[in-house]
């Protein structure tokens, strides 16, 4: 989807869905169970640099919903999507972003619409853009 975005910064909303298509790897494709649901959307903003750019192109597994400590992942917290490093907490999950320029945010699922959409696997970035 060329004109969805995942925030990685405080949020991105969405209002087209036009799509295009990215040559994904065979072998890490290959990997991926329900790859006829697998889509790829951009990443805007900079709380994820060093590992992704403004630009990059994510793929996501829709069907990974499950938080395994590092691991990244689309969220949408209310209207928003962003993409977010998560790990659980006895507090909530911990919401981190690779730029230390972002503090953790601790999400109580009482206190806020929140979804995971799903698990980022590959990505796709060029460096010095």
């Amino acid at each position: 989807y060329s004109d969805i975005s995942a925030s990685a910064g405080c949020g991105f909303e969405n209002n087209n869905t036009n799509v295009e298509y990215y040559p994904i790897p065979e072998l890490v494709f290959n990997m991926q169970k329900n790859k006829q649901k697998i889509y790829c959307i951009s990443c805007v903003g900079n709380s994820m640099e060093p590992v992704f750019h403004h630009g990059s192109v994510l793929a996501v597994n829709p069907e990974e919903k499950n938080i395994y400590d590092g691991r990244i992942y689309v969220i949408r917290c209310n209207e928003v999507l962003r993409v977010k490093m998560l790990r659980q907490s006895p507090d909530g999950i911990i919401i981190k972003s690779y730029n230390n320029d972002y503090p953790d945010e601790i999400i109580h699922s009482k206190n806020i619409d929140f979804d995971i959409i799903g698990n980022v696997f590959w990505f796709s970035s060029t460096l010095n853009n």
